[in-house]
């Protein structure tokens, strides 16, 4: 996982992405802005992520912020179904999708920007299809091709939430690296265990539950990570390892960083689940602000409970 950089980062390619949509946009009033949806969707056909695959995230990510207990994922080659419970999103919203790119900062309430974050990414991985549905009885859906414009569907779900599907090119590197990986897992199935690790809340794919060890396993001296700005977390020494003392922040149910700081000794390693924290605008790496030092001022009291553990005969 990458560490958060001591000075300002150069503007990412969303930021870049994000002023562009702005500079086509017309305010509406303070932090809200509205624009076309054909010139939205030629703008961020050109975005992707480092690494388009944690689309996948952003969608684990949409749906624990709209509510979601559970989450169902099949997924092969060039297919992903995704669904889940908690609240559907209206018809409203699925319109303003691109604006929702816009509005708010990272972690506004709800999961539509990282819906549209998940299938902007998409778009990265040679997509042919991407349609989301989501209500109940009287839904609807969204339904997204490269070359044709957005369409809108009623549909009629058996029970509230929302069903995401993702089709994509077959193309001989997705054959060759899904081939390779199916003798262990798919890369969904690979990115969902590794990432989604601390989620508190079901997930199965493929028809089996997610596998995940207990947090802090693998540490000594575990203890809880409780105070200002941590919603919850484990910490605790990893004997011989002179790594860097390090923090992995949880947010959404979704390992999203892991930060060094020079006052964690080495080997010391915190799990802290901390969804007030704010990212930049890929949701995947947390800024250096306040209340950042209000979770590492909390992980530093932490440090040194388990030093006191350590130390008693």
């Amino acid at each position: 996982m990458p560490r958060v950089p001591d000075s300002p980062a150069p503007p990412s390619q969303v930021d870049a992405l994000i002023a562009d949509l702005e500079s086509d946009g017309v305010s509406e009033g303070e932090g809200r802005f509205s624009l076309d949806r054909h010139v939205a969707r030629e703008k961020v056909a050109r975005f992707a992520l480092p690494d388009p695959e944690d689309y996948v995230l952003l969608l684990v990510r949409s749906a624990v912020r709209q509510g979601a207990r559970r989450i169902f994922v099949n997924a092969d080659a060039d297919e992903l179904h995704m669904e889940w419970d908690g609240r559907p999103f209206t018809r409203q919203e699925l319109e303003d999708l691109y604006n929702a790119l816009l509005e708010g900062e990272p972690g506004a309430p709800g999961g539509l920007r990282e819906l549209a974050l998940a299938l902007v990414t998409a778009r990265a991985l040679q997509l042919r299809k991407a349609e989301v549905r989501s209500g109940g009885p009287q839904g609807h859906a969204l339904i997204l091709r490269p070359e044709k414009p957005d369409a809108f569907e009623e549909v009629r779900l058996d029970a509230p939430g929302t069903m995401v599907y993702v089709r994509r090119a077959l193309t001989r590197e997705v054959v060759s690296r899904e081939g390779a990986e199916l003798a262990g897992a798919l890369s969904e199935q690979v990115r969902l265990a590794q990432r989604c690790r601390y989620a508190d809340l079901d997930i199965e794919v493929n028809g089996h539950p997610l596998q995940r060890d207990p947090v802090g396993a693998d540490l000594e001296a575990l203890r809880d990570v409780e105070g200002p700005g941590v919603d919850g977390g484990v910490a605790g020494i990893r004997r011989g390892d002179e790594h860097p003392g390090r923090v992995h922040v949880v947010r959404d149910g979704v390992w999203i960083d892991t930060i060094e700081a020079e006052r964690l000794r080495p080997g010391f390693e915190a799990v802290v689940v901390a969804d007030s924290l704010v990212t930049d605008l890929t949701g995947f790496k947390v800024v250096r602000d306040t209340r950042w030092a209000q979770v590492l001022a909390t992980v530093l009291a932490t440090q040194e409970r388990v030093r006191k553990t350590l130390a008693a005969p």
